[in-house]
């Protein structure tokens, strides 16, 4: 199946693999690193944490 729909937030995304799996339509994807600005230090970074506080 090819398909060219376009998926806001998700242009830069690398499909890696598509399935269809118990009637739904499985998309594994992953997106590129990109440089991030840290809020507690402002320096750029391209790391990014999970924050639960």
């Amino acid at each position: 199946m090819h398909s060219n729909i376009s998926l806001p937030g998700f242009e830069d995304a690398i499909i890696l693999k598509t399935e269809v799996r118990g009637g739904q339509y499985l998309i594994h994807f992953e997106m590129p690193i990109t440089t991030q600005v840290c809020p507690n230090c402002g320096e750029d970074t391209r790391r990014v944490r999970l924050s639960l506080d």
